[in-house]
């Protein structure tokens, strides 16, 4: 309930997760409101470390971040360490259009763009001109490592806690002193049994992707986000149960099956992955599947039903016979597609 409080949360990254308002200037809240930061980022404290689950729907990156004192945390996911790749950090972001720019900010140089136009369209320098986090002109001209390093550590705070400069904001530094009165968290701080601040980090990254794992590791984590919908003209309504139900025996026959379908090789699936998924009989096409219709790599935070599988057409009458079990429209939130079940 608490982080139903627009005047406290906002929603965040494509309304996946709930994040501070920054809204109020740095400096200005109110002393009362600062406490009752400290209670949410004690009670996300509690949740994790009690429960041992994640807090959703808080930002999990909100809560990275607030385990440490200054933005080399987030300059820490920009490079591979030990076991730590920059692809788990995009694994972990739900929102197509964050996860697209933060891939753009990975490799992103700083060589000079020279064209406004050209500005205007980078995924990176278009977000950090629009956000006011850095002018244009600055991306005109090619710029040094402290300039380049300065505007993706803007960026990335931006991008994942949802403002540049989250450090100078007493909500934030409200919110990560009452993270960090639990003594198992506030651990995450200090040198004890770490060596070094990187490795403080990994780990630090390591608990909160652990809590926030919606990785596929089964087909039956992706057949349970379906609902089969069959609604039709009443007097067709029988037959559309019959074909509902004889899809709904197909497809899970089809998605615990191993492997790629041979008619993918080559086309949506490279031949030496083809080759490798044949080892791989559990997840492959439930994550081939998820990919299809929804461009995501893990399952979104909530637990309800994501997709609806409904009839292409909605009278059985003008269909043919034969295409009637065949064909069906995927609806995840606002996104579409259409799957023809001769693949299956």
């Amino acid at each position: 309930m608490r982080l139903k409080d627009s005047k406290r949360w906002v929603p965040f990254q494509g309304d996946y997760y709930r994040s501070l308002n920054f809204g109020h200037p740095p400096g200005l809240h109110p002393t009362r409101g600062k406490v009752e930061y400290q209670v949410d980022g004690s009670l996300t404290a509690l949740v994790m470390i009690q429960l041992l689950v994640e807090p959703y729907p808080v930002n999990p990156f909100l809560v990275y971040a607030a385990l440490f004192n200054s933005p080399a945390c987030l300059e820490f996911l920009l490079r591979p360490y030990k076991d730590y790749h920059p692809d788990h950090l995009l694994a972990m972001i739900h929102d197509k259009s964050t996860r697209d720019t933060m891939a753009a900010l990975l490799v992103f140089s700083p060589e000079a763009l020279k064209e406004l136009p050209k500005i205007l369209q980078h995924p990176v320098t278009r977000r950090a001109v629009n956000r006011n986090i850095s002018p244009a002109g600055l991306f005109i001209g090619s710029r040094d490592e402290t300039q380049h390093m300065n505007i993706k550590r803007l960026m990335l705070s931006d991008l994942l806690v949802g403002i540049d400069k989250p450090w100078e904001h007493d909500q934030f530094i409200a919110f990560a002193e009452g993270l960090r009165m639990h003594s198992l968290i506030g651990s995450l701080v200090t040198d004890v049994g770490l060596d070094t601040q990187n490795d403080r980090y990994l780990y630090a990254f390591k608990l909160v992707s652990t809590l926030w794992n919606n990785r596929i590791e089964s087909y039956n984590d992706v057949f349970n986000r379906i609902s089969f919908y069959y609604g039709c003209e009443r007097r067709y309504e029988r037959q559309a149960r019959l074909y509902a139900r004889l899809f709904l025996i197909r497809f899970y026959r089809w998605i615990r099956g191993k492997g790629h379908p041979r008619q993918l090789v080559g086309t949506v699936v490279a031949k030496d992955q083809f080759e490798s998924s044949l080892k791989s009989p559990h997840t492959t096409r439930a994550e081939v599947f998820w990919k299809a219709v929804s461009d995501l790599v893990v399952l979104p935070p909530n637990k309800d039903k994501d997709v609806t599988v409904s009839r292409y057409s909605c009278s059985l009458a003008t269909v043919p016979l034969l295409t009637r079990s065949l064909r069906y429209t995927w609806t995840i939130g606002h996104h579409c597609s259409l799957l023809d079940t001769e693949c299956l």
